[in-house]
């Protein structure tokens, strides 16, 4: 995960919604409001568009700064999850003893 500050997140969440109006303004849409509501190219079945790149990175971001407020600690990147998980499987094949507490969950006996 980067390690942006929280301006600077602050920062790069401005610099993409204003893409993201941008684009809309550009392809003759309003931008998403309460009163109207989502505009066509960003419906999840929409097809690929600028706008929609925008509004993914947007997500992204506003996930990344809830995360970062909210508790840093828990939040792993899917490579470091994936590499905990394989070292996780490795260790407990490798101390797979019928009489240890992890066969109980993990062990199968033969």
């Amino acid at each position: 995960m980067d390690r942006l500050s929280l301006t600077e997140r602050a920062a790069e969440i401005l610099e993409t919604a204003n893409l993201l109006s941008k684009e809309l303004a550009q392809g003759g849409f309003t931008e998403p409001s309460f009163e109207y509501g989502l505009p066509d190219p960003l419906h999840d079945n929409a097809p690929d568009s600028k706008a929609g790149a925008a509004r993914q990175k947007l997500l992204q971001i506003l996930d990344e700064l809830r995360s970062l407020v909210t508790e840093p600690a828990l939040t792993l990147t899917v490579e470091l999850v994936s590499f905990v998980v394989y070292i996780l499987i490795l260790i407990l094949n490798y101390s797979c003893i019928p009489s240890s507490p992890v066969s109980l969950f993990y062990c199968i006996d033969s």
